[in-house]
């Protein structure tokens, strides 16, 4: 296919646009919000940082979930292997009654 005829080729056009579009909507700005020793913080960040460090998390968590349930056959025995290490590695969360910022 030649420069002229990629140039009048409208499905060419129409995915160059898409293209832009995508990218353009990729780097708007959005917000996450963080929480460090009962303090949440706001911070703006790209979608495409934010859409990255969500793919991320899931195929991190897909893989540690196999990991866990390696050699139980059914579901039963899947479900209490993930219950267990749940609870094994993920310590409670203290109950702490709301603090009333003032000023």
């Amino acid at each position: 296919m030649t420069l002229r005829a990629i140039r009048r080729s409208p499905h060419v056009i129409v995915l160059l646009g898409v293209g832009g579009l995508l990218v353009v909507g990729l780097m708007r700005s959005t917000t996450t919000r963080q929480g460090v020793n009962f303090e949440v913080r706001t911070h703006a960040i790209p979608v495409y940082v934010k859409t990255l460090s969500f793919l991320d998390r899931h195929y991190q968590y897909r893989l540690l979930a196999r990991e866990i349930i390696q050699g139980h056959r059914s579901d039963r025995e899947r479900a209490l292997a993930l219950f267990t290490w749940t609870r094994q590695h993920i310590q409670p969360t203290p109950h702490y009654h709301s603090r009333i910022r003032r000023g």
